[in-house]
């Protein structure tokens, strides 16, 4: 159905449509596609029903079909000289392969993806969905506090990350409806195919054209009989009106039989040609689809970390900002993680709201990230479970795991990012110096890299040596006593805190 926008509201996202019925429908602008902009009043759109409810609402770019068929309305003896017809009987012609129709139809959003391209490491990801709100609220509250804490780098991160979160939100909604994405994307890209949909709504408007032509005629027919049998004498006369509204009568009858054999045909091939690709299409489309909606995210994530990090640089850097955290008592480093649990601080655990149970579980996803995460490479058993013992009794922050082979560490390492490993040296299948080749190949594009401590029993000058002209600086003894190796471990991993923090 068309109609246009009688009203929108941006703060509610939400507003009502008018149909050329004149019945008012309320819609929301996840129901909406192809929009250039936010809805605006009088915005001509098409839009489809369930049970009285639009499930989507589409921008018209050429709306000017309004003015014809309100003058054809008007005027309906008026009619355009007919155009030549294609051949309905003919095979329908792709003019765009599957492939190529969604490429096409999101051509837009790869060239715009294209600008803000970046190949971001593993761990600089911050799930942008999840902490929208409040990084919204915390910025907005910095600059209340000190309107000039920004920079033009934190301002750009700040752009960057709006305007692929639109990007994300206009992506979702072509991708929300399957049904209505392969009419729009495949199907209305092939001219033949939308040339016999346009051809069967002008069969069914003409065929009940015809049918009140029919009515018409055989009243008309039917008045002619009476008049013959009422004025005899006048026969011959009505007997040639009645010929001529009996041969028009013949011609509509048959017009309206070919019209509904033409459609029945019609149906018949939209639907084998629409059978045909559809589980071609869903298929690629859900591949492209999830690829491109991961690289959205991904892009989205990346910008929001460093909008983050640039931003709590920025807040460090401001008098302002400073004096109100010393006069909050808060000590810790200036982050995210600080001021959400500075604000939850102050709240009532048995009046929290929906909302505030829901910064309780942003609360542990922040803490998630500070983790450190440690891996050990040890064949002896016994020796390796002390270490963990050891890291996870003394550090609730620290994620450890044991691997008997490099091998199987490596696979791990290749998933996800660690901030320290600690290799025996006496590992075989590899050696400990192919183990080395192998991790540092692992994470040789990556900018943030896996520390690597070797441990032994004992370590002679000429391994020290040998190892430091690997590029080892960090060794560990297993027979340390067990306070002495905890001392020990503590300073590898405040290393690895103070880096994090700077990450």
């Amino acid at each position: 159905m068309k109609g246009k926008v009688l009203s929108y509201d941006t703060f509610s996202e939400e507003g009502v449509l008018e149909g050329r019925d004149g019945v008012h429908h309320p819609f929301s602008l996840m129901d909406c596609i192809e929009f250039p902009n936010d809805p605006r009043k009088g915005d001509p759109v098409e839009f489809g029903l369930d049970g009285g409810v639009p499930y989507y609402v589409k921008f018209l770019k050429n709306p000017s079909y309004e003015a014809e068929d309100e003058a054809q309305t008007l005027v309906p003896q008026q009619k355009k000289a007919p155009a030549k017809e294609n051949d309905i009987y003919a095979p329908i012609v792709l003019d765009y392969s599957v492939e190529e129709a969604i490429f096409h139809y999101f051509s837009s959003l790869i060239v715009d993806l294209e600008e803000y391209d970046y190949d971001f490491e593993e761990y600089e990801r911050l799930d942008y969905i999840r902490m929208r709100r409040f990084l919204t609220t915390a910025y907005h509250n910095l600059l209340d506090l000190d309107p000039k804490f920004v920079n033009n780098e934190l301002i750009s991160f700040y752009e960057y990350v709006g305007d692929i979160y639109r990007l994300y939100k206009g992506f979702v909604k072509k991708i929300s409806i399957p049904k209505i994405a392969y009419e729009e994307i495949f199907l209305g890209a092939q001219t033949e195919y939308v040339w016999r949909k346009a051809k069967l709504e002008s069969n069914r408007g003409e065929i009940s054209t015809q049918k009140g032509v029919i009515k018409n005629l055989a009243n008309e027919i039917e008045r002619v009989k009476q008049k013959i049998l009422k004025e005899p004498k006048e026969k011959v006369a009505f007997e040639t009106e009645y010929k001529r509204y009996n041969r028009m009568y013949v011609d509509a009858l048959h017009r309206a039989a070919t019209l509904r054999d033409e459609n029945i045909f019609l149906l018949r091939e939209l639907k084998s040609f629409e059978e045909m690709y559809y589980g071609d299409f869903a298929s690629q489309f859900a591949h492209f689809s999830r690829e491109r909606k991961e690289q959205i995210l991904r892009l989205l994530d990346g910008y929001s970390y460093y909008f983050d990090k640039k931003m709590w640089d920025c807040a460090e850097s401001s008098r302002s900002i400073r004096e109100f955290f010393r006069k909050a008592n808060v000590q810790e480093e200036f982050s995210s993680k600080t001021y959400l649990k500075y604000y939850l601080k102050g709240l009532d655990e048995l009046k929290m709201s929906e909302l505030h149970r829901e910064l309780k579980t942003l609360l542990s996803y922040l803490e998630s990230l500070s983790q450190v995460s440690v891996a050990i490479v040890d064949e002896d058993k016994d020796a390796k479970f002390r270490l963990l013992k050891i890291l996870r009794l003394q550090n609730s922050d620290v994620k450890a795991s044991s691997y008997e082979r490099v091998k199987l560490f490596a696979q791990r390492l290749k998933q996800e990012p660690f901030d320290l490993v600690i290799i025996d040296t006496k590992i075989t299948n590899p050696s400990v110096e192919k183990s080395l080749e192998i991790i540092e190949e692992m994470q040789s594009k990556r900018t943030k890299k896996c520390r690597v401590c070797l441990m032994s029993t004992t370590f002679s000058k000429e391994e020290l040596t040998r190892y430091s002209a690997l590029g080892i600086t960090n060794f560990l003894l297993k027979t340390l006593p067990e306070a002495e190796l905890g001392r020990r471990l503590d300073e590898l991993l405040e290393g690895l805190h103070v880096d994090q923090l700077k990450a």
